[in-house]
């Protein structure tokens, strides 16, 4: 990928688990954040002179699905672009999706911009039958409209 840096006029971005968290605001639980590993995606984005962008959806990205003191959340996955690329796509907008099925919230980038989510009608996603919470939440939400 530093390979790609040598052609700065070429818009190019990178999306998706960096595994790294490159500031303690970024972290909550366990132990504090490796500094070594955050000075090197630091680095990293500097020799590429890579930007990122703001998720909307929240400041945390992977959650360890624990409760209480054993819980761990922490901006894990990013979004990462040249000016290049910023220029092509000013209007971008990130979001992160809530995190079903897995530890990880979905990134999805609009190239074209939008300054909110836009409402959409509501689908039932069978995979949420996977999550435990999925009969209680159903149930729940059944006697509340039942009054």
């Amino acid at each position: 990928m530093i390979r790609l840096r040598n052609n700065r006029d070429s818009p190019w971005c990178l999306l998706g688990d960096t595994n790294i968290v490159i500031k303690q605001e970024e972290k909550v639980g366990g132990n504090i954040y490796d500094l070594v590993q955050a000075n090197w995606l630091i680095n990293f984005m500097e020799e590429c002179s890579l930007l990122e962008m703001h998720l909307l959806g929240g400041p945390f990205s992977w959650i360890n699905q624990r409760s209480d003191e054993d819980a761990i959340m922490e901006r894990l996955d990013r979004f990462l672009f040249n000016s290049a690329w910023s220029e092509m796509f000013n209007k971008a907008t990130g979001f992160l999706e809530p995190a079903i099925g897995s530890d990880h919230c979905p990134l999805v980038c609009n190239s074209y911009g939008s300054s909110k989510r836009r409402n959409r009608d509501f689908r039932f996603e069978s995979k949420w039958l996977l999550e435990d919470e999925c009969k209680q939440v159903v149930n729940n939400a059944w006697k509340l409209s039942r009054g």
